[in-house]
């Protein structure tokens, strides 16, 4: 575990857990009890889950119930006040808790799930809260050291798989230029949360998730433009496909409110999308192989269309474009796998966690993507082809016995036993179609006399407006002509 990269917290918050909450334990069972903390506060600000995994060895050096720890199956056999247990468990219901799992049997005999009081959730974040001040002053130090957040840690840009380490990336994170946001609106914003009954995950996971992307925009340093206008320079790591993820999320992952409330007052400040870029992604690819793209065009062309299909579904057109999405990038059309697609159909308002409902609904969007599912199939199966690298010179050649895929960014991939599946290795060569698009555009920004301020995946915030001449110079480069770019409201 690396305690460099942890939960940010103000030094009145740490003097809380270390001088008083737990000033009774030992160093090594401080810092186990810390780990809870931080990996639970972070699986809900990423709306996750609500606890922790936590491995034998560990749980048996120390009662965590003492210290607001509840399993996750225990949650109503105790109540919590302060350090005080709550009544016992039997010996079958400890067995039953102990077998609880949800995938791995053998890692369930070995870990049980943990997470925090109710109780715990309100001390903590009336303490943490104390940054939503306009003149927060309190310096943020590691949540299990108690030292200053060392920066050249914490914000240090990563690629974990280094063959997508690709100049054309870095030059493009070069280019990105610090962000301006209006901070009274921003704190405004963080203030209009009703979170004091933790109970209510929705909004406790929306609060947490804008509080830590507020929390690392703090630490990474901002410093004052004009009146309620700061600025801060956001760092990325790179992942496999070529997309940057902003570390400690920022202004890139918080809330679409959270966005609209930092650009309040700023002249000249635009957002830009990549038209339905999986979907427009897709048709290149179908294109490349004469497969049939009547269906996607459709979806894509008429507005009408999106609204069409959801009515017919019986869900949301949000719902719907997330079930689409998740099915292009390998989601699976079953209910009996652990697949996004079910679950964003039983999240749906529409349908609210009703099982037969979302099989129904599942079976009607099974039929609705049937022409596309055929295409999809033959398209993922002749990425493993000789004739596809053929067609896709723009992708890979054979080496070292394996077949070399690379995407539109270059990064490479080998196919074959023990290698990427063929639903990994299509959502790779999609995302790697969009991020060539915005990282060639952003290095593009200082021949057109735009600045960019912001990486949002499939799209970019800009100061400044995007002349046509730079987004047809993007599609000659990567030779992607499906793409358009249109600007749109935050909200």
């Amino acid at each position: 575990m690396n305690t460099q990269i942890c939960l940010p917290i103000p030094n009145q918050l740490y003097l809380w857990l270390h001088d008083e909450f737990l000033c009774d334990l030992e160093a090594k069972y401080y810092t186990f009890i810390c780990r809870l903390i931080h990996n639970t506060i972070n699986n809900i600000r990423i709306n996750k889950q609500d606890y922790a995994l936590i491995d034998r060895d560990h749980r048996n050096k120390i009662d965590i119930r003492m210290y607001g720890a509840v399993s996750y199956l225990d949650t109503e056999l105790y109540e919590f006040h302060g350090k005080n247990k709550g009544h016992c468990v039997t010996t079958k219901q400890a067995k039953k808790i102990e077998l609880y799992y949800a995938e791995d049997y053998e890692f369930a005999k070995q870990a049980r799930r943990y997470h925090l009081g109710n109780w715990f959730y309100a001390e903590f974040l009336a303490r943490y809260k104390s940054v939503l001040v306009d003149d927060f002053t309190d310096e943020f130090v590691n949540l299990y050291t108690g030292k200053p957040i060392d920066k050249s840690v914490y914000f240090k840009t990563q690629c974990k798989y280094k063959k997508a380490d690709k100049p054309i990336i870095r030059k493009a994170l070069k280019a990105i230029e610090r962000r301006v946001f209006n901070r009274s609106a921003v704190i405004e914003h963080l203030h209009s949360f009703e979170i004091e009954d933790s109970k209510n995950k929705d909004i406790f996971s929306s609060f947490l998730s804008d509080l830590y992307s507020w929390i690392t925009i703090l630490v990474s340093g901002i410093q004052k433009e004009s009146d309620n206008i700061y600025s801060y320079q956001p760092k990325y790591n790179i992942n496999s496909s070529g997309r940057v993820s902003e570390i400690g999320s920022g202004l890139q992952s918080c809330s679409r409110r959270m966005k609209y409330a930092s650009i309040q007052g700023i002249d000249d400040i635009h957002n830009y999308d990549l038209k339905g870029s999986q979907v427009n992604g897709l048709i290149h690819q179908f294109n490349l192989q004469d497969l049939d793209t009547e269906w996607l065009e459709n979806y894509v062309n008429d507005d009408n269309a999106k609204q069409l299909y959801a009515d017919q579904v019986g869900v949301t057109v949000n719902t719907f474009k997330q079930c689409l999405l998740a099915f292009i990038m390998g989601g699976s059309l079953s209910a009996k796998s652990a697949s996004s697609v079910f679950n964003y159909l039983k999240n749906d308002p529409h349908i609210n966690q009703d099982h037969f409902k979302a099989c129904e609904r599942l079976k009607t969007l099974k039929e609705l993507l049937a022409p596309v599912s055929k295409s999809l199939n033959k398209w993922k199966a002749s990425i493993y082809s000789g004739k596809y690298i053929e067609l896709g010179t723009k992708y890979g050649r054979v080496y070292g016995g394996n077949k070399l895929i690379k995407n539109y960014l270059g990064i490479p991939y080998c196919v074959g036993p023990g290698n990427l599946s063929r639903n990994k290795l299509a959502a790779r060569i999609l995302q790697g179609q969009e991020s060539a698009f915005i990282h060639n555009l952003t290095v593009l920004s200082s021949k057109y006399g735009f600045k960019v301020i912001g990486n949002e995946h499939d799209g970019i915030i800009t100061l400044g407006q995007i002349p046509k001449e730079a987004t047809e110079e993007v599609k000659e480069i990567i030779g992607v002509s499906e793409f358009s770019l249109v600007e749109k409201d935050i909200l």
